[in-house]
């Protein structure tokens, strides 16, 4: 199994990689404006999103927006050391954005956290996705850890259509979507 992820991890890395940054940017803001229509996110107080990093689907302009909007708004904060666990911190502006772990840009203050358990959706970003919502991310296993307890928190996976696949190796860790967002729109991957 750890052979085929590695395949299919290089396959979707070189993939994503090689989006044309244009093409990326207007893919993002069709996320991004299918995001903002979603009654999901209208009904949501407490949202996690990411700050993209490489050639992820950007999401400034939703999270920007959620905040403007009211929404308590968060992002993935990785803390120094070896443990291998992720947190969400309150993303309160843009402004005051630092490069952290692994170069991902991170809000500078990274203490007001939330107890995972009460975010109502998280956005993850991932190499690859199914149609059935496995997702295939890195390999760190950071989103894995962080979303396997979160049974009544709703979980979107956000990927533009080549890093969409029929079918990819998982394993019982791998924490499936209950949707699976793309330019193209918003789909069930499960029922909630």
């Amino acid at each position: 199994m750890d052979d085929e992820k590695k395949i299919a991890r290089q396959k979707f890395a070189a993939i994503r990689g090689n989006y044309a940054r244009p093409w990326l940017e207007e893919k993002s803001r069709a996320v991004c404006a299918w995001l903002l229509e979603w009654p999901v996110f209208a009904e949501a107080v407490h949202v996690m999103g990411y700050l993209a990093f490489g050639n992820e689907v950007v999401l400034d302009g939703f999270l920007r927006q959620a905040v403007t909007l009211g929404k308590k708004v968060y992002v993935p904060y990785v803390p120094p050391g070896g443990r291998k666990l992720m947190r969400a911190v309150e993303l309160l502006s843009f402004s005051g954005l630092v490069r952290g772990r692994y170069g991902i840009r991170t809000p500078e203050n990274t203490d007001v956290s939330i107890d995972p358990g009460r975010l109502d959706l998280v956005l993850a970003p991932g190499l690859a996705f199914t149609e059935e919502g496995g997702r295939l991310g890195m390999g760190a296993g950071y989103y894995d850890r962080f979303l396997a307890d979160l049974k009544e928190t709703v979980k979107a996976g956000i990927a533009l259509t080549p890093q969409i696949a029929p079918e990819l190796p998982f394993t019982d860790r791998d924490v499936k979507m209950d949707f699976l967002v793309s330019e193209r729109g918003i789909a069930i991957c499960r029922q909630i």
